[in-house]
């Protein structure tokens, strides 16, 4: 694919490679965070024998918990660098169409353009 057929939307090829670089150091960071939240919940077990059983369940829980944002959103920066890669970075995944330049720099994450995310209806819990 040549640089006419890119699919980037109106990014510039300097703002993808930004992004790309602010998503890498983001994945580093992440990667980081999670052996220290599960660290952490372990040293929580060991101290549970100490008495307040109640009051490990629920910082267990909670740290856990925000281990698992931290893996989803590291799911998400690793599913927008391989859009940068794969040159799909700033197309709606819904429709196809580009995704707003400003949708991208407030959400380098966002895989769906503002049309498709208004349009977006709740699934039914049926």
């Amino acid at each position: 694919m040549n640089s006419a057929q890119k699919k980037h939307s109106s990014l510039t090829s300097e703002e993808v490679s930004e992004t790309k670089q602010t998503l890498m150091k983001l994945s580093h960071r992440l990667r980081m965070q999670i052996p220290s939240e599960l660290i952490d919940v372990n040293k929580d077990r060991l101290a549970s024998g100490e008495g307040d059983k109640d009051g490990f369940e629920t910082l267990s829980s909670l740290r856990l918990a925000n281990s698992e944002r931290i893996v989803d959103l590291l799911r998400e920066v690793e599913k927008a660098i391989t859009r940068i890669n794969d040159e799909t970075y700033g197309i709606c995944a819904n429709c196809g169409l580009e995704i707003e330049k400003e949708t991208l720099q407030g959400n380098v994450t966002e895989t769906w353009c503002a049309r498709c995310r208004d349009n977006e209806k709740p699934q039914s819990l049926e």
